[in-house]
């Protein structure tokens, strides 16, 4: 069964009971088909949720009373920023530097060259951008003439 969820507007959020009518109402009585003692998610569309549990519904009007539970479920955002700080970190730091350290290949230059490739290719150049780049340090340091391109790119 789907989490049944219902806007109610800030100002009755805190109301004890909580009345609903119009078009709360008819979305509770007739689309949801609640019944007393169903339990529902109310929302005020700033971010504040609470629990409630339907007691009455008439024709006109339907009557919740507030669970004190606290909020149905955690809140999710500081779990995604810690995820995208990590990524981050990982993305653009340690993986450039252990490559380098690897390949014998400057952070710096691993650094930009997954950037311009990423901005260039996009996903695929985020993937095949240090391979390349270590391609053409390879035929750097073996091609007489491309030596120094081959110090540059190199630690």
């Amino acid at each position: 069964m789907s989490r049944r969820r219902l806007f109610v507007p800030p100002d009755r959020m805190r109301a004890t009971p909580i009345t609903v009518t119009g078009e709360e109402h008819h979305h509770l009585a007739r689309v949801l088909r609640a019944r007393p003692g169903d339990a529902i998610t109310l929302f005020d569309g700033a971010g504040g949720e609470r629990r409630a549990r339907i007691v009455r519904i008439d024709r006109d009007e339907t009557e919740l009373v507030a669970d004190d539970a606290g909020p149905p479920d955690a809140d999710p955002r500081p779990a995604a920023g810690v995820s995208l700080v990590l990524h981050t970190i990982s993305g653009y730091v340690l993986t450039p530097w252990l490559t380098s350290r690897t390949s014998r290949m400057n952070a710096v230059t691993v650094f930009v060259g997954v950037l311009l490739f990423g901005w260039l290719w996009g996903l695929w150049g985020l993937l095949l951008g240090v391979p390349i780049l270590m391609v053409v340090k390879a035929v750097c340091d073996r091609i007489e003439d491309l030596k120094p391109v081959g110090e540059l790119l190199g630690s």
